[in-house]
């Protein structure tokens, strides 16, 4: 195996070993055969021009500063679920109370026999969208995903023009300014607009702040922390039900889903920094040391004063489309992808057919996720 100078102390060379068997990282450079220590501050610099994966190798890949920013920033899956998930309870199917007992007829049948039972209840309860109007309660969730397809796809594009942060923030004020207004909607086609807007925003903002999360991240965590915001996701969501429990009607429910994410415009233009990943693709190759420096600081990888690294200018260092993950050490090319690219997924047969596949994939999971979750509020006992 390789070789590298012994530790401090030691009086023979030590062969390189994975962190679990000596929790000692080290990373081989060809140019000049030395060895990197991810617990040796004064050695994470090097004149030699890296990628960001390979300096991640040498200040951590997930560590202090990485743990600490994945964190802030993956909890904006709980500002998305809260708005997502609130129309489970906004939009639930009305509860009816006959007029007088032992009526036999149902509601729609004879309307004058039963009557709602608490109008603040939901949208449906308020502005009677039941029976032959039922179909417009049930359109509700259809335009709000509407709202989140387009979202995805223009603050997503967004995100590769004008910053990881910016594209956050942007959503994040859509998501909660749709849904804050909502609360005080004098009609259902207001109602439904503002849906609509909502939907937008934790669209750009569920894409964004994946990749915001995901960029500051070594390789080899990427997967595991990937699928963990979709762990974030469905918590945030279990959360709402208590929050929603205590609330006297739809609409202080659908102003207070809204808080979550009304927080996190100022989290993502103060609290956060820019995506290195970004910052190199768009050739602000100093900013972008300036923040890998920082984040070697806090891992306690890199010692005070020491200089930013010299990045390579290709390969590990761009981020994907709007909704693409960042790139890693074994696809360096991605990193040439510009947004807007969507042509290229098939520009091969063998694109086609992953595309399809993952489009097939994402149709499905979505189609029985949402299909269940949203449709709880309409489970029988609750009245037509």
């Amino acid at each position: 195996g390789a070789w590298c100078p012994p530790p401090v102390g030691a009086t023979e060379k030590t062969p390189l070993c994975t962190a679990s068997r000596q929790r000692l990282r080290m990373v081989q450079q060809p140019s000049d055969d030395s060895c990197w220590s991810a617990e040796d501050p004064k050695k994470a610099h090097s004149d030699e021009a890296v990628t960001i994966d390979a300096y991640f190798g040498r200040i951590g890949e997930f560590g202090r500063y990485q743990r600490s920013h994945y964190a802030v920033v993956a909890g904006a899956w709980v500002a998305c679920a809260w708005i997502t998930f609130s129309m489970v309870f906004v939009n639930a199917r009305p509860a009816w109370l006959a007029v007088a007992e032992g009526t036999t007829t149902t509601p729609c049948d004879d309307p004058d026999a039963w009557t709602i039972a608490d109008t603040a209840q939901s949208v449906g309860a308020e502005w009677r969208l039941v029976c032959a109007d039922g179909y417009r309660r049930a359109s509700l969730d259809s335009l709000y995903f509407l709202g989140f397809l387009i979202g995805a796809s223009a603050l997503g594009a967004a995100s590769d023009r004008y910053g990881r942060r910016k594209a956050c923030a942007v959503s994040a004020g859509i998501a909660a300014g749709g849904s804050l207004a909502s609360a005080f909607a004098p009609s259902f086609g207001a109602f439904a607009v503002l849906r609509f807007l909502a939907g937008i925003g934790v669209g750009g903002l569920g894409s964004d702040c994946y990749v915001l999360a995901s960029e500051f991240i070594g390789p080899s965590w990427q997967s595991r922390t990937g699928n963990a915001q979709a762990a974030i996701f469905a918590v945030g969501g279990t959360l709402l039900a208590p929050v929603a429990l205590c609330m006297p009607g739809w609409r202080s429910l659908a102003l207070v889903s809204a808080l979550p994410a009304a927080a996190y415009v100022p989290v993502f233009l103060l609290g956060v920094a820019e995506s290195p990943r970004w910052l190199l693709a768009q050739g602000r190759a100093d900013e972008a040391a300036r923040v890998l420096l920082r984040v070697g600081v806090v891992n306690g990888a890199t010692a005070q004063g020491t200089p930013p690294p010299k990045l390579a200018t290709s390969g590990g260092g761009g981020g994907g489309g709007g909704a693409g993950a960042p790139t890693s050490g074994r696809d360096e090319a991605a990193g040439e992808l510009r947004c807007g690219a969507v042509g290229r997924l098939c520009s091969t047969a063998a694109l086609r057919r992953r595309t399809g596949v993952m489009v097939l994939c994402w149709f499905a999971a979505s189609f029985s996720y949402y299909g269940l979750s949203l449709n709880a509020g309409n489970l029988e006992g609750l009245g037509p």
